[in-house]
């Protein structure tokens, strides 16, 4: 397998990074196994950027994280990284989040094969320690980069880490997308569970699904929002096919 387009695309990032150099922890364009970037997909899972500090920049060398999405088949980073904050592979909190939603979409059977088989990145591929120190410019910068993953992909079903109208894989979608009806699910506190459909452009048809922020604890202060997420599946399953 030549990995062309993802290889490419890690290039396209590494130059688009350099602009921001002296304000960011490096780039980590993939989390999930190259090789799912070679051509249409059922779902992609989008969050923002990388989190961490250099710390997490340090643990991806030390472990040959960038290289290993290239090498392991079924690789993701969601399952299999060593995050900072952790000591064993996918034992993270932001982690555990991750598998607790995908959980309470595709059942416990089958949520990390369907993990495991979706092409996983963010709109920004590089990494703050949080989504407010992101250098100015960095967002716009990357708007291209993340439209032509999407395009690649041409994915069925978007699964957004942040539901957010500011900065976040949601408000990124309505930059260039129509997306309707957007329906809205109040969670604890501030979080809301927001679906609908893209109806113009490239990604016509496509569904999105997009969640609060699995890192904001404020979104997630117990069991409300993941309690929320099983109920929209069991009442809307053809949203997550």
């Amino acid at each position: 397998m030549s990995f062309e387009f993802a290889r490419r695309m890690e290039r396209e990032a590494d130059r688009i990074a350099n602009r921001f150099k002296n304000d960011i922890s490096g780039i980590k364009p993939w989390y999930s196994y190259a090789g799912l970037f070679d051509e249409p997909t059922t779902r992609v899972f989008v969050g923002l950027n990388p989190g961490g500090s250099s710390e997490s920049e340090e643990l991806d060398k030390r472990y040959r994280n960038r290289e290993r999405v290239y090498t392991e088949t079924g690789f993701n980073a969601w399952l299999d990284e060593v995050w900072e904050g952790a000591s064993l592979p996918g034992a993270s909190v932001l982690q555990k989040r991750a598998h607790r939603a995908f959980q309470d979409m595709y059942g416990s059977d089958d949520w990390e094969h369907t993990l495991r088989n979706t092409p996983c990145f963010n709109v920004v591929p590089f990494r703050t320690s949080s989504s407010a120190k992101l250098p100015s410019g960095a967002w716009n910068a990357a708007q291209p980069w993340f439209r032509q993953i999407l395009q690649q992909l041409q994915p069925k079903l978007i699964i957004c880490d942040g539901s957010g109208e500011d900065k976040s894989a949601w408000a990124a979608l309505r930059k260039f997308n129509v997306i309707r009806p957007r329906k809205s699910i109040p969670t604890a506190s501030t979080g809301r569970i927001k679906y609908g459909h893209i109806t113009s452009g490239p990604l016509k048809g496509a569904r999105v699904v997009a969640l609060p922020h699995l890192s904001k604890k404020y979104f997630w202060p117990d069991d409300d929002s993941f309690q929320k997420l099983r109920g929209l599946r069991e009442s809307r399953p053809s949203l997550f096919v």
